[in-house]
């Protein structure tokens, strides 16, 4: 019986992926903690204070690029993220969509706009 090798958390891929923008690219990157299963009392909060379903991961400013985190094994893009996605490119960010820190490694190193491709 061969067991299957499970993939790296989403949260893992994003941490590998956010230290390595740190050792590696001269400008800022942060993160949007908008997923992630909450409370009714904290998630009411935080939609008051301007949470949005479907937004993205990690944001860099001054490239004006959006960056959505998966896992490298699956994942798919919500509606609300494909929708989000499709508002910022209408506006003029740069949108990527990347299935593990790999494939976010590589789309920046090659300077790739991917519009949510799955390798």
């Amino acid at each position: 019986m061969t067991m299957s090798k499970k993939s790296p958390s989403e949260h893992y891929e994003q941490v590998c992926f956010v230290s390595w923008w740190r050792r590696t690219q001269p400008d800022l990157l942060f993160a949007i903690p908008n997923g992630g299963w909450r409370g009714k009392a904290a998630a009411g909060k935080l939609r008051a204070e301007g949470v949005l379903p479907g937004v993205w991961d990690l944001f860099a400013p001054e490239r004006g690029l959006w960056i959505e985190m998966k896992r490298s094994d699956q994942g798919t893009l919500s509606e609300a993220q494909r929708e989000f996605g499709r508002t910022m490119l209408a506006a003029g960010y740069r949108c990527m969509a990347a299935w593990g820190r790999d494939d976010a490694i590589g789309q920046v190193e090659s300077g790739e706009r991917a519009e949510w491709k799955r390798p």
